[in-house]
């Protein structure tokens, strides 16, 4: 008798921070193009001006316009949330990982609670020192592209988005 044993390929991430939405989009873009790549896409952001979302009207009406316009964007229906981050205030997540960080733990949005964030890029097998740089390009108001997929599709596609 003989067997053999077939490994399962395993997920990795790349994550890219955008200091412009434009730049994210062209990224974007060149994704969709690429129908080949088997990857899970997310984009997580602040909002970057909470003086107009102490309104609860204005918040729901921002949210709103923020999912269409990310789902023209996308091109597809998407999943999106809010939540608040103790160490980094008002976030969104859109797209594949967005049940995830929204997963509720004793009430809160899992991205919500106290390191939260940093748990889920570690637990996604980011290093803590890329962690920690992404935190702080997010606190200053990038875009941070997350891509989840194959080790052979991550290396195509950080290579095609390497120069935008």
């Amino acid at each position: 008798m003989s067997y053999s044993v077939q490994h399962a390929k395993k997920k990795h991430i790349f994550i890219k921070s955008y200091s412009q939405l434009g730049k994210l989009v062209t990224s974007i873009d060149l994704l969709k193009k690429d129908s080949e790549i088997d990857s899970q896409l997310s984009i997580l952001s602040m909002f970057t001006n909470e003086q107009s979302f102490k309104h609860k009207k204005d918040q729901v009406q921002f949210e709103k316009q923020l999912k269409e316009y990310w789902k023209k964007v996308l091109e597809s229906s998407i999943e999106f949330g809010v939540f608040k981050n103790p160490e980094i205030g008002t976030v969104y997540i859109i797209g594949s990982l967005t049940s995830l960080f929204m997963h509720e733990i004793n009430g809160k949005a899992l991205g919500g609670i106290s390191v939260g964030l940093n748990g889920i890029l570690r637990g996604l097998g980011a290093k803590k020192t890329h962690v920690d740089t992404f935190m702080e390009m997010l606190n200053n108001g990038d875009y941070l592209l997350i891509i989840r997929g194959f080790d052979d599709d991550l290396h195509h596609l950080e290579t095609a988005l390497e120069d935008v």
